[in-house]
C-alpha cells in the first residue's frame, strides 16, 4: 500500500482502525475527545489466528461511547495451499459476535501473504467469504486499495457487478476519492496510514465517511439475523493463543 503523508486532523469526525499492532492500553477517552466517532478493529487473520487485542480494544472503545466494527484479513493461499474461505468466515463471525460490535463487518482484501493467487481464486474466495458472512450477519463491507484491486485483479474484478452491492471501504491516499469498478460510491474512505490521534501512540490509519454518507450507513442493521456456524469447528483458537507477527500481513495498521 502506498504510504500516506503524516496527518493530524483536528475537528473532523474520524474512524480509526486498530489491531494488536497498537498497544492494548490506549487512552480511549482521549481518542474520543480527538473527534473519533467509530473504530474498525481487526478480529481475525486467515485461519485459526485471532487478533489477541480485539476484545480489549472493542471494550475500550465502546466503554467511552465509540461504536466498533470488526475486520478480517482474507488469506486466499498460504504457501502453497488454498485456504478455506468459508471456515475463515465462520471464525470471523464468531469472533465478531463475541464483542459488542455495531458497525459493519469488513473483509480486508490485500496481496501480502497471498502471492501466487490467480484472479479466479481471489474472486472465488471473496465471494465464498462474503456469502457466508452475509448469511450469518446480513452485511459485509469490502476493503481494498487501488494498486491491488485495479492493477493486480484488473478487468475481471471490475466486471464483478455482484460485489458492487456491498459497502466499500476504500484506501486512497489522495485529494479526491475515486471508487473502483464495480462500485459507484464508497461508504468509508481511508485517507492516510500515518495519522496522529491523541490517545494512540504512534501513527494510525484514519478514515472518514465518504461524501454523502453518515454513521448510520456504517452501522450494521440490528434486525440482521445472526446465524450459528454449521459444519466448521470455528472456535479453534483462544484469546491467549500465540499469534504470528501482526504487522506481517496487515497494512491496515
Amino acid at each position: 500500500m502506498n504510504p500516506g503523508k503524516s496527518e493530524e486532523v483536528m475537528g473532523e469526525a474520524l474512524i480509526v482502525d486498530v489491531s494488536s499492532f497498537q498497544p492494548v492500553r490506549l487512552d480511549y477517552s482521549k481518542i474520543k475527545a480527538a473527534g473519533v466517532i467509530g473504530a474498525m478493529v481487526k478480529a481475525t487473520d486467515g485461519l485459526n489466528s485471532p487478533d489477541k487485542f480485539f476484545l480489549d480494544h472493542v471494550k475500550g472503545f465502546t466503554d467511552v461511547g465509540i461504536p466498533c466494527g470488526g475486520y478480517h484479513y482474507l488469506l486466499v493461499r498460504k504457501k502453497p495451499t488454498l485456504q478455506d474461505a468459508e471456515q475463515q468466515a465462520d471464525q470471523f463471525v464468531d469472533r465478531y459476535l463475541s464483542a459488542s460490535c455495531t458497525l459493519l463487518p469488513a473483509c480486508d482484501n490485500e496481496d501480502q501473504e497471498n502471492t501466487g493467487c490467480t484472479v479466479d481464486e481471489w474472486l472465488e474466495a471473496i465471494r465464498t467469504f462474503r456469502d457466508r458472512v452475509k448469511a450469518r450477519l446480513g452485511a459485509l463491507m469490502q476493503y481494498s486499495y487501488p494498486y491491488f484491486w485495479g492493477h493486480d485483479l484488473g478487468k475481471q474484478v471490475a466486471n464483478a457487478t455482484d460485489l458492487g452491492i456491498d459497502p466499500l471501504w476504500w484506501a486512497e491516499y489522495a485529494t479526491f476519492l475515486t471508487p473502483p469498478k464495480p462500485w459507484t460510491k464508497a461508504t468509508l474512505w481511508q485517507f492516510t496510514d500515518k495519522g496522529d490521534v491523541d490517545g494512540i501512540p504512534g501513527k494510525v490509519d484514519l478514515s472518514r465517511l465518504a461524501p454523502g454518507m453518515t454513521l448510520a450507513d456504517l452501522t450494521r442493521m440490528s434486525s440482521a439475523v445472526s446465524v450459528p456456524s454449521e459444519g466448521h469447528n470455528s472456535s479453534d483458537f483462544t484469546d491467549d493463543e500465540t499469534e504470528p507477527d501482526p504487522t506481517a500481513n496487515d497494512p491496515l495498521v
